[in-house]
């Protein structure tokens, strides 16, 4: 049940999710800068799950990102 739980919660696509929408993340950018933009366009649920992914993942790239479909935070951080 708390697996559940976090995985809704952290992981999953949030409800708001703009799907048919792109997202540009500027050049020069810290992961969490990039997080909040995710964040505040409705593409994550939370800003530190995104940034320990793309931590691991090495990194964000800078560029314009179009969200065809509701993706998991694991997929949008790749």
């Amino acid at each position: 049940m708390m697996v559940f739980l976090m995985y809704t919660l952290f992981v999953a696509p949030p409800s708001r999710f703009p799907t048919g929408t792109v997202v540009a993340l500027p050049e020069g950018h810290r992961i969490s800068e990039s997080a909040e933009i995710l964040y505040d366009v409705g593409a994550i649920s939370s800003t530190r799950v995104f940034s320990v992914v793309a931590r691991v993942y090495g990194g964000v790239q800078a560029g314009s990102y179009g969200l065809s479909e509701r993706e998991t935070v694991f997929t949008i951080a790749r």
